[in-house]
C-alpha cells in the first residue's frame, strides 16, 4: 500500500495499481511508504486522479450546507462567510489556501476557463469585472456552493443567476 496524503479523516492510498481512501482507523501506517505528500504531487505524478480530488472537496463542502453566514467567520460552530467557507474546506482537505476571496483569486492555483470547470474548482464573482467580492466552490452542472449573505447560510446555487461571473481558479492538480 501507498499513502499520498490524509483528507480529514481518511488517506488516499493506492494498492496493487488500485487507488481509493482507506479511513485512518482502519489502516496502520507504520512501515507504509509514503510517495507525494502534498494532492498537487500525487495528481502529477499520476497516483491519483484531480477530479477524484475535486469530488472530495465537494463531499467535504456538503457536509456543511445549511451553516449559518457570519461575516468573518471560518467554522462551522460559529458560521462561515464566503471565503471562510472556502478555506476551511479546503483546509479539510489538506490544501492551503488564502483567506480572502481577492487574495485566492491573485494569488492560488491557476486560472480555469468556463467550459472546463471541474468539481472542487473556486468560482469568484462580484458586483463588477474587476471586484473580486465573493468566492464559492464548484459542484458541477452549472452550480456552486458557498456561504451566501443573502440566503444567510452554505447553498447551492446556480451561476447563470448569480452576481457578474469574473473567473475560476484550480487549486489542486
Amino acid at each position: 500500500v501507498s499513502v499520498y496524503e490524509m483528507q480529514g479523516n481518511w488517506y488516499r492510498v493506492i494498492a496493487a495499481g488500485d487507488g481509493g481512501y482507506v479511513h485512518k482507523d482502519a489502516l496502520n501506517i507504520a512501515g507504509v511508504r509514503k510517495n507525494a505528500s502534498t494532492a498537487r504531487n500525487a495528481v502529477s505524478q499520476g497516483y491519483v486522479e484531480s477530479s477524484s480530488i475535486g469530488q472530495t472537496i465537494v463531499d467535504e463542502a456538503r457536509k456543511h450546507l445549511g451553516i449559518k453566514y457570519v461575516y468573518s467567520q471560518e467554522s462551522p460552530a460559529m458560521g462561515f462567510d464566503c471565503s471562510g467557507f472556502a478555506w476551511y474546506v479546503f483546509r479539510q482537505c489538506g490544501i492551503d489556501i488564502q483567506r480572502t476571496a481577492q487574495g485566492i483569486f491573485d494569488n492560488d492555483g491557476t486560472s480555469v476557463g468556463y467550459d472546463q470547470l471541474q468539481a472542487g474548482d473556486l468560482v469568484f464573482l462580484g458586483s463588477s469585472e474587476s471586484n473580486v467580492n465573493h468566492v464559492g466552490i464548484y459542484i458541477g452542472n452549472g452550480e456552486y456552493i458557498h456561504s451566501s449573505s443573502t440566503k444567510g447560510k452554505v447553498v447551492i446555487s446556480n451561476l447563470d443567476n448569480s452576481k457578474i461571473y469574473i473567473g475560476a481558479r484550480r487549486v489542486f492538480g
